[in-house]
């Protein structure tokens, strides 16, 4: 290292000058050449001491820098190294030791520290570096090294290769530890492109890979397939277990469906309880029924979720590139559209995509937007009222209300056409209440023309029980219209009374306070529990049309409506049967005890004014 004479300090430059000029003096006015030499070696030893004296503090601060250097390389896991191309010699840094995980007394050569480098990418370095030593020029790399104890980091190595017209050659590089870095990318990656649950791709990249996969297939000409699939009632398993159960399920289902298909197919979940797996390189649609079919059966299986053992079973759509559609968001698309029709052709089952469906699809949309436009106007919403009799007095004991939709152009629209769609898309609630206010509005009515014993039942379905603001808002329609409460019951499935009891008992206790009356719809044909009709506050219970309509024939309908009937009876609750067509059911329920009865032996739903009329010409010897 050379002085730089102006980093000596002012004194060290004064004694500087006075040693020359004593080292002068003695030598113009020294006798003898032994005092010469003598004083000339004193003035050297007294400048180096001076000079010692004034280098000091400067190498005192480049050892220091030296140190905040191996610091900073240590906390941002940088080194260096330096490899003679001639002499074949290694020089590394001690953070190199330290990302290496060896002893910095460790001897490695040049083969030695190659070796280090992951065998997937070996022959990657190995080609870049040869290149940049035959040319003299820079390197940028990225790959992973094998440590200790199968343990893998990943680096990122910028050089340059430095040759001489000496003939000298070295690599000189700086290594750093970046496997921080890449482990957040891949965590970014897993954010942006799985779901968080399951662990499946999601939506975004299911799409890009089938969008490749088309633009493969179209170079291939070969097919490709889209599964939609939609797990049945997986709403109630929510609702009725909780949703730490739900998910349980969700993550079990997951598994279960990579087993059902290839390694190179994908499965993504596309939202909630919904699957689409994209199936590459396939011969013809039986390939996808095929798996379609292996799905199914093997969803139908009895599964143990925590401490449930539960059944499930699943609607598919089906759609096939390029017969189908020739675009990733179609072929989705189709394959969703042919899953809603296996959902209305009764559940567990599948189908695959036809023109015929698209065309379904769009009139659904368009009843869709032309149901929240009837909602929102109301006018449109009428409700048609079926009369119950009174076994006992033959008279009307009250009506049930139900719902139908005057629609501008289609005419007549009834519930099985558009309360699933007011389920699916969240309209059920403010058509719930639409139903409810017209409903009590017509019980006023009826009580003014003097029907004022009249009992009207109105349904409510699993949606309405979500809705906060239920109890609230029939306390209010119910003073706002000036009825008794004992003139109103709301009629509920066995279904709505699993969903989420605690919540359920909650507001069936809140409508109980109120004085309106509950009653268990289709009651039989569910899967409820018996001790739901103890901790509910139930009054009435309806026997479902499916044990009336055959009950003169069919001994088993005939007993189970009698035991229906009996157990009703010991818990003092009230019996309506409904789908009663004959005066021979008529008399059989009769003699069963059954306390009301309703169906097209005595009226079928008719408008309200009808229903007025209806009441005014009925009597009970009629």
């Amino acid at each position: 290292m050379k002085l730089n004479i102006h980093s000596i300090t002012f004194k060290s430059q004064l004694l500087l000058i006075i040693s020359i000029l004593m080292f002068l003096s003695y030598t113009i006015f020294a006798t003898t050449y032994e005092n010469i030499i003598l004083l000339f070696m004193l003035s050297i030893i007294i400048l180096s001491y001076y000079l010692y004296k004034s280098l000091r503090p400067l190498n005192e601060e480049i050892s220091q820098k030296e140190s905040h250097l191996k610091d900073a390389q240590r906390i941002a896991k940088i080194g260096s190294w330096e490899y003679n191309l001639v002499t074949k010699t290694l020089s590394l840094s001690d953070e190199i030791y330290r990302i290496l995980g060896v002893k910095l007394s460790t001897d490695i050569g040049w083969e030695d520290f190659l070796n280090y480098v992951d065998d997937n990418d070996y022959n990657k370095v190995i080609t870049i570096l040869d290149n940049a030593i035959k040319n003299g020029s820079q390197f940028d790399l990225r790959y992973a090294i094998k440590l200790n104890k199968n343990k893998k980091i990943h680096i990122q190595t910028t050089g340059k290769v430095r040759k001489k017209q000496d003939g000298s050659a070295k690599i000189t590089a700086v290594s750093m530890d970046i496997s921080n870095e890449i482990k957040n990318k891949q965590k970014i990656e897993e954010l942006a492109y799985y779901d968080s649950l399951t662990g499946l791709a999601n939506r975004a990249l299911l799409k890009d890979r089938m969008s490749k996969s088309i633009q493969f297939a179209k170079r291939d000409s070969s097919k490709l397939a889209a599964i939609f699939l939609d797990l049945d009632h997986f709403k109630l398993i929510n609702d009725t277990l909780g949703h730490d159960t739900g998910d349980d399920l969700l993550v079990y289902i997951s598994k279960l469906l990579r087993e059902q298909v290839r390694e190179a197919d994908t499965i993504s979940r596309f939202g909630g309880d919904e699957f689409v797996i994209l199936l590459q390189n396939i011969h013809n649609i039986n390939d996808a029924e095929l798996v379609a079919k292996k799905i199914q059966k093997a969803l139908q299986e009895k599964h143990q979720i925590g401490s449930h053992q539960l059944y499930v079973t699943s609607s598919i759509g089906v759609s096939i590139f390029p017969e189908h559609a020739d675009n990733a968001d179609d072929l989705i698309t189709n394959a969703d559209t042919a899953m809603y029709e296996a959902k209305k052709s009764g559940r567990n089952g599948y189908k695959i995509y036809s023109l015929n469906m698209g065309k379904c699809a769009n009139k659904q949309l368009n009843l869709e937007q032309s149901l929240v436009e009837a909602i929102k106007d109301k006018e449109q919403i009428e409700i048609y009222y079926q009369a119950k009799i009174d076994s006992a007095t033959n008279s009307v004991s009250g009506a049930e209300a139900l719902v139908r939709w005057n629609h501008p152009t289609l005419g007549l629209v009834f519930p099985d056409n558009f309360i699933y769609i007011a389920e699916s898309t969240g309209l059920m609630v403010e058509l719930g209440y639409v139903i409810i206010e017209k409903t009590i509005s017509q019980i006023a009515k009826f009580n003014e023309l003097g029907f004022i014993g009249l009992k009207v039942a109105i349904n409510l379905s699993c949606r309405q029980f979500q809705d906060a603001n239920l109890v609230s808002f029939i306390l209010s329609t119910i003073d706002k219209y000036g009825v008794l409460p004992s003139q109103i019951e709301f009629e509920i499935t066995e279904t709505v009374s699993m969903s989420n009891t605690d919540e359920t008992l909650r507001i069936l206790t809140e409508l109980n306070n109120i004085g309106v009356s509950i009653a268990i719809d289709d009651f039989g044909t569910g899967y409820s529990s018996l001790m739901y009709l103890k901790k509910f506050p139930i009054n009435t219970l309806k026997i479902d049309r499916s044990f009336v309509m055959d009950m003169e024939s069919d001994n088993n309908d005939r007993e189970i409506a009698k035991t229906i009937i009996l157990m009703a009876n010991s818990l003092n609750l009230s019996t309506v049967a409904e789908g009663v067509e004959s005066q021979e059911q008529a008399n059989l329920l009769k003699e069963m005890g059954c306390n009301h009865l309703q169906g097209y032996l005595f009226s079928k739903p008719i408008p309200k004014n009808e229903f007025v009329q209806f009441l005014q010409d009925y009597t009970p010897n009629s």
